[in-house]
């Protein structure tokens, strides 16, 4: 077998490509002057080329120097939500400290917690449930009117308010308002008055209904009686208690109107429509027998149903018609309604209020032993 040749063309070809492959080891004076361009390069910030080995480590020399001197310029969407949340945080109001309170605020609310602790020592008093031998000891006295501790027992939590109740906040009512103007121009019938209206007006038997005559109303509505002509009233309030629920009709006699407020709304029987409709017959006969100059057509009256705020339970019906009595006057102040929505607390307040504020009364004549008994005297303020 022949001995292979070498061939010319490749041997050329590998001695070319070990000449372009083979480092090339430069001489000392070429690295010399290649060190110092490179030097005045970094000088005038222009771009080196960096050797691929050691371009991890600038990058991490990068980095750390950026973290520690550079200024990172931060994302708009970011800075925005950094300024909301500093600002929301401002409006945030520290809570205030007792330490942060003078001597004079720090006495005043220790005065404010002591006298409420002491309000409700005496309502607890005024309305627990009173021993056989209690039930007509009395708690309240004055203006000709009385009520005892079985009244006071029916303004505790869910408890279903008496007629004496609403009796003696009427008239407490009116003898505030003469004393505080001179005149009275809110009215308020006892609850006596509907009970009349509902006696003498069958009301399952139009048949046998009788017009009243003065005598029938003297009691109510006699001038010198009450001292003023009720007439002449802006209002007149009729507290009414039917089918175990309470309900008011407010009459106002410029207008003629006949306004119901009842917390119930729409829930009560049909035959509640046949007292309204009674009761108006009535005011209208009561125009006529204060004012003998009317005639019936003149005398006729409107009957309105009033939107009012709805009971939230079924027992707190008689609280509502003492504020009906106290605040309600036909104007709109809260929102589209005539009357506020109250809350539960409101109304536990309500009770609390009223029976204490009656038995505290510089007028009543039971005050001082009341508060005695309930271990309060003295303490209030």
């Amino acid at each position: 077998m022949a001995p292979k040749k070498n061939n010319p063309s490749k041997s050329v070809k590998a001695v070319r490509a070990s000449k372009i492959k083979a480092p090339v080891s430069p001489s000392p004076s070429i690295t010399r002057q290649a060190k110092r361009d490179v030097a005045r390069a970094s000088k005038l910030k222009a771009p080196v080329s960096l050797d691929p080995s050691n371009t991890q480590q600038v990058k991490s020399t990068v980095v750390r120097r950026s973290r520690s001197k550079a200024r990172v310029s931060p994302d708009s969407s970011i800075t925005k939500q950094v300024k909301k949340a500093s600002v929301s945080s401002s409006k945030i109001k520290a809570p205030i400290l007792l330490s942060d309170l003078s001597k004079t605020q720090q006495a005043k609310l220790a005065v404010n917690k002591s006298s409420l602790l002491m309000l409700n020592k005496l309502y607890f008093f005024c309305t627990r449930r009173p021993k056989k031998c209690e039930e007509l000891s009395v708690l309240v006295s004055m203006f000709g009117i009385y009520l005892s501790r079985k009244d006071g027992y029916t303004l505790r939590p869910k408890g279903w308010v008496s007629n004496m109740v609403i009796l003696a906040a009427g008239t407490i009512m009116m003898e505030e308002e003469k004393a505080t103007n001179g005149v009275v121009t809110r009215h308020i019938f006892s609850p006596h008055f509907m009970n009349k209206v509902i006696n003498d007006s069958n009301l399952s038997n139009e048949d046998s209904y009788k017009p009243w005559c003065i005598e029938d109303v003297a009691l109510f509505v006699l001038q010198s009686r009450l001292g003023y002509d009720v007439s002449q009233c802006k209002l007149v309030f009729a507290p009414t208690l039917f089918d175990e629920h309470w309900s008011c009709y407010a009459f106002e006699p410029k207008s003629r109107t006949l306004y119901v407020l009842d917390s119930m709304g729409g829930k009560l029987p049909t035959h509640k429509k046949n007292l309204d409709d009674a009761t108006k017959q009535r005011f209208e006969e009561l125009l006529v027998l204060m004012n003998p100059s009317l005639t019936k057509k003149k005398s006729s009256i409107t009957l309105v149903h009033v939107d009012v705020p709805l009971q939230p339970t079924n027992h707190d019906c008689g609280i509502y018609v003492l504020k009906y009595m106290e605040t309600w006057d036909g104007s709109i102040k809260w929102q589209d309604k005539t009357m506020p929505k109250y809350s539960h607390e409101e109304i536990l307040e309500f009770r609390r209020s009223f029976i204490c504020r009656w038995v505290q009364h510089p007028k009543n004549e039971a005050r001082d032993d009341i508060l005695k008994k309930a271990g309060v005297w003295g303490k209030l303020t």
